[in-house]
């Protein structure tokens, strides 16, 4: 939930600051009315990134053994260990535990790597601040970051942290702290002039961005996106939907398994024939 109001296909950050407010319907001095910011917020949502119930942990290593590769695998040292019971030529079903053993490691590596993800997530959210200042009906006032909605016109001041995507209208030496999106260390330099429609999140000098820190000066915004609608929410989808890429002993184990499940499971095939 939670998407800017995208009035028209022109980003925030190329046009005239004026514009963009008269765009989401936003008095510069005035703010958004109540009922107007209330009625807005049932549309959009809460200002907040969205979550899922976290399931146990053992459900969550068990959804590792869901892939098709792995149920064959599984079979195959099944059928290995079955073979073994009855022929018993070793001492021990070699073939079988080692196909269990590394499809075990298979799955405590993906079940490990979905558990950083996870966690990632839980700090973009812990990023968030608690409170914003808005001004609503002319007035300044604190209000709940959930309650934000676009359109709001958010003030600004050193150390605060901002709670969602707005463009800058008035800026008094503002410097904002960027490395949770962008990974520059160095404060910004702010402007509200806009900037070319291909400039990067970095470039974006008129805009402020949900997670980023005021390190300096004060200034005024219009919020443009809130919610899995700002930069970092967009970042919290991309870490909720990409898998993390297999490693190169997953994929190493998994072309092994896959070569000897087959070759096992013909020499177990040629066994049975033979006895027939």
């Amino acid at each position: 939930m939670n998407e800017n109001t995208g009035v028209d296909q022109i980003a925030p950050h190329e046009r005239p600051a004026a514009d963009t407010a008269a765009g989401l319907g936003t008095d510069t001095g005035a703010g958004l009315s109540s009922p107007e910011a209330q009625a807005r917020l049932e549309r959009a949502g809460p200002n907040e990134l969205d979550t899922e119930v976290a399931a146990p942990a053992w459900r969550r290593f068990l959804a590792q053994f869901k892939d098709a590769l792995v149920l064959l695998l599984v079979a195959a040292a099944v059928i290995s260990c079955a073979v073994w019971a009855v022929e018993r030529d070793t001492s021990l079903p070699y073939e079988g535990l080692v196909i269990i053993t590394i499809v075990l490691l298979n799955a405590i590596l993906d079940f490990v790597q979905e558990g950083r993800a996870e966690k990632a997530l839980a700090a973009l959210r812990a990023m968030a601040a608690p409170e914003a200042s808005v001004v609503r009906d002319g007035e300044q006032r604190r209000l709940a970051t959930r309650e934000m909605v676009p359109g709001d016109l958010l003030i600004i001041n050193e150390g605060d942290t901002v709670s969602a995507d707005a463009r800058l209208i008035e800026v008094v030496q503002l410097q904002t702290l960027e490395a949770s999106l962008t990974g520059e260390s160095l404060p910004v330099l702010k402007s509200p002039e806009p900037v070319d429609h291909t400039a990067g999140i970095g470039d974006r000098l008129n805009m402020v961005f949900a997670s980023t820190t005021a390190s300096y000066g004060h200034a005024r915004a219009v919020v443009t996106a809130t919610g899995m609608g700002t930069e970092l929410g967009k970042m919290a989808g991309m870490l909720r939907t990409t898998k993390s890429p297999t490693t190169l002993l997953q994929r190493e184990s998994r072309r092994w398994l896959s070569q000897r499940s087959s070759s096992s499971t013909a020499h177990a095939r040629r066994k049975q024939l033979s006895r027939r």
